[in-house]
């Protein structure tokens, strides 16, 4: 039998190429590391900046609300309201609630529901607004507005910016216009 004299790598071939290996892990995690630490930091700015905006910014009043009768016919045909924008921001569309029983809750936004910065606007919310409003437009006991304002360029809801009304006494029906 004829003895086979193998040989391997050299201590010095592997060891650079255990450095060279670690050098490109090394590269490949910072790259890595640093477009992940920039989208996190992005994301954070924005929701800061979304929450301070909110909080600061937005502050607005549900002054009345009432069932509308916009025809006349003696029947509620959507639920009229009026906002007082207290804010230091337009604020530009609104996210509706609108109560009829406790476990009976309809929603949506009302079209072009736009008001400026220190102003009074009237709103109607009709079912062409809130298709699950049609014909229960008299048996509202709450109004509840979430206000929508923009922020570079986009859309947010403010939902800790809050605003409700009802008739005096709790479980009563909006009274008509």
């Amino acid at each position: 039998m004829k003895h086979l004299l193998k040989k391997g790598i050299s201590p010095l071939i592997a060891t650079v190429l255990i450095i060279g290996f670690t050098v490109a892990l090394a590269a490949v995690i910072l790259t890595w590391g640093t477009s992940f630490t920039k989208q996190i930091a992005k994301g954070t700015e924005e929701t800061t900046e979304t929450q301070l905006a909110c909080a600061q910014d937005v502050q607005f009043d549900v002054k009345s609300a009432c069932a509308d009768d916009a025809d006349g016919d003696g029947v509620a045909d959507g639920v009229k309201f009026i906002v007082e924008n207290n804010g230091n921001r337009d604020i530009v569309n609104f996210s509706v609630r609108l109560k009829i029983t406790d476990t009976n809750v309809v929603s949506g936004s009302v079209g072009s529901a736009q008001i400026a910065r220190f102003g009074l606007k009237t709103f109607v919310a009709t079912a062409a607004d809130i298709p699950d409003l049609a014909g229960q437009e008299g048996s509202i006991t709450e109004v509840t507005l979430l206000p929508v304002i923009k922020i570079a360029g986009k859309e947010v809801t403010c939902a800790q910016s809050v605003d409700s009304y009802s008739p005096a006494i709790e479980g009563e029906v909006l009274s008509a216009c």
